[in-house]
C-alpha cells in the first residue's frame, strides 16, 4: 500500500470542501495540503486525522467524520454505546504524565478522543519504532472498559512487527483493550466514506 493513495483521497475531499465553502462558510485558512506536506511524516498524518475527527474542525462537517471513523475503524467500541459525538473533544500530543518505566506510566499519545464516558488513545506508527513500553504505558492509562488504545500502522505486516513477542499487548488485543487498525484497510476505507458522505449530504 502506498501512502500516495491517501493523497489522492485528500485531493478529492479538498475539492469537495472548496465546492461547498459558500454553503457552509468553511474557513479560507483550511487547506488539507498544508496538513499533508510529507508522505511519510507521522505528525502530518496525525494532524490530518485529528482535524477530520474534530466535530468543531475547520472542515465544517460537524461529527460526520468522527461517526464514520467509529463505525468503520473501531466498531467494537462504537457498538457499546450510543454517544453523541457532536460533543467530543479531540487533542493532539496529549500528555499522560512523566514517563515512569518502573510503574509503566506516562508519555504523550498522538491523538486523544473523548466523548462522554469514552476515551480513545490513537498511536500512529508509520516508520518509527515503538518507544520502550509505549503501548503498555498507554494501556495503563485506560481505567475502564470504555477506554481503549488504538494502534494505527501501515498494514498488517507493520502491525505484526509492533506486536511481535509482546504477549501482554496480544492479550490486550484479545480483550478489546488494544485495537489495531491500518492505513491500508481502515484509513483508506474511512476516507472513501467521508468523501461519499460529503458528496451525498451537500448534493455535490
Amino acid at each position: 500500500m502506498h501512502l500516495q493513495e491517501i493523497g489522492f483521497f485528500l485531493t478529492d475531499i479538498y475539492h469537495l470542501f472548496k465546492k461547498n465553502e459558500i454553503k457552509k462558510n468553511i474557513s479560507q485558512q483550511f487547506n488539507l495540503f498544508s496538513l499533508f506536506d510529507y508522505e511519510r511524516n507521522e505528525n502530518i498524518h496525525s494532524d490530518f486525522i485529528a482535524e477530520l475527527l474534530k466535530p468543531n474542525g475547520m472542515h465544517g462537517q460537524g461529527s460526520i467524520f468522527l461517526n464514520l471513523f467509529m463505525q468503520h475503524c473501531i466498531p467494537i467500541l462504537s457498538n457499546k454505546s450510543a454517544n453523541n459525538y457532536q460533543t467530543a473533544s479531540v487533542n493532539r500530543e496529549y500528555y499522560l504524565g512523566k514517563i515512569n518505566l518502573k510503574k509503566v506510566f506516562g508519555g504523550q499519545v498522538d491523538i486523544r478522543v473523548q466523548c462522554q464516558n469514552q476515551i480513545i488513545y490513537i498511536e500512529n506508527k508509520i516508520d518509527a519504532e515503538a518507544q520502550n513500553l509505549q503501548l503498555e504505558r498507554y494501556l495503563a492509562a485506560c481505567d475502564d472498559v470504555n477506554h481503549v488504545v488504538v494502534l494505527l500502522t501501515l498494514n498488517k505486516d507493520s502491525e505484526a512487527k509492533y506486536l511481535a513477542g509482546k504477549h501482554e499487548l496480544k492479550n490486550a488485543v484479545n480483550k478489546g483493550q488494544l485495537v489495531t487498525i491500518t492505513y491500508q484497510h481502515h484509513i483508506i476505507s474511512w476516507l472513501e466514506y467521508c468523501k461519499k458522505e460529503m458528496a451525498d449530504t451537500n448534493g455535490i
